[in-house]
């Protein structure tokens, strides 16, 4: 995840090692979800995720998540997601999403998490 403030600035850069995940969609679902808490906790009034898993968006703006293997995180993003007055799910190109793409690789199970708040990491200033 990466977060951005209005104007583009790097805010928050984090990823993390979800060790019960099945897919990369699950993933992808619980680390839109660790998004969505993220800017519920700072109060935040809107908030655009983009993802680059055109799986996941469908699936979210379809809202039938009845037959989804990825049900459970999707209908927490709904929790919290209606307390925002904007509030959306968008699709991204890898190319667009590239900073989050880096981020998340540097999770794995030996290093469950990586975070930065305020400073951008090495492995991003060329993005």
């Amino acid at each position: 995840m990466v977060v951005c403030d209005h104007t583009g600035k790097l805010i928050r850069a984090q990823a993390r090692w979800y060790e019960y995940a099945s897919s990369a969609r699950m993933m992808e679902a619980m680390a839109i979800l660790d998004a969505v808490n993220l800017a519920s906790d700072m109060g935040w009034r809107g908030i655009l995720v983009e993802s680059d898993a055109l799986e996941v968006v469908n699936l979210w703006k379809s809202q039938d998540f009845a037959k989804a293997d990825i049900v459970r995180p999707l209908q927490e993003i709904k929790e919290p997601g209606g307390n925002f007055i904007s509030f959306s799910i968008s699709f991204v190109r890898r190319e667009t999403n590239m900073a989050a793409h880096l981020t998340a690789k540097h999770a794995s199970e030996v290093r469950r998490r990586c975070l930065c708040i305020n400073i951008v990491p090495q492995f991003l200033r060329d993005v």
